[in-house]
């Protein structure tokens, strides 16, 4: 069993914590915490140490706002670019969106170099590749958005860089089934339950006719 860590009055972000109130259904330990702006939310002990959750949600409003003003400046809302921008930043910070679960539930989060500072994101978009029919992908699906880890991608390319494929390695080379498939000219969903469903190895599979 884990030991207990009483988390009463420390401080995280902006968040005090005051008092334990009970477990969620994962049995992750639940705390009320005062926000420096006055206002109380109950957070988990895994959000709080995790630096998942900084504020009751004032500091991702005050950053948008801030954003905001900074961004009319150079006359990018409303571009695409600053819509992928702008859904990068609430799939990381913001704990209402519908992504956010599969991002910054996760512990992914952006650069400080780009979370505050649109005009950092668009220079290297624009010195990086970027193009309309192009998407924002990370190379480590499990890595941060930053420019080490970030490309521009078409969507097959993202598409192939998911944590839902499974990677095949045939002849010291490894893709996911639909890389396999495209290469050997085969057909997906027949290579794919061959794998999956047969149980076939590799070499049969993409060499059976």
């Amino acid at each position: 069993m884990s030991r207990f860590i009483d988390l009463t009055g420390q401080k995280f972000g902006r968040l005090t914590v005051l008092r334990r109130t009970g477990t969620d259904k994962h049995s992750n330990v639940l705390w009320l915490c005062v926000c420096d702006c006055g206002n109380k939310k109950i957070v988990s002990s895994n959000h709080l140490r995790m630096g998942q959750c900084l504020s009751c949600g004032c500091l991702l409003k005050e950053r948008m706002q801030d954003l905001g003003r900074k961004n009319t400046k150079h006359g990018c809302c409303g571009t695409r670019i600053y819509r992928i921008y702008n859904n990068m930043i609430v799939r990381c910070f913001n704990q209402n969106a519908r992504s956010y679960q599969d991002y910054g539930g996760r512990g992914i989060t952006v650069c400080d170099k780009w979370s505050h500072n649109f005009q950092a994101f668009y220079d290297w978009a624009m010195a990086n590749g970027y193009a309309d029919n192009l998407t924002l992908d990370r190379i480590d699906v499990n890595g941060n958005y930053e420019p080490l880890n970030c490309r521009w991608a078409t969507k097959k390319e993202q598409a192939n860089n998911t944590r839902r494929n499974r990677m095949i390695t045939y002849n010291n080379k490894t893709q996911t089934i639909k890389q396999w498939a495209d290469e050997y000219g085969i057909n997906y969903p027949k290579l794919k339950d061959r794998i999956n469903k047969l149980h076939w190895t590799i070499e049969r599979a993409l060499n059976t006719p």
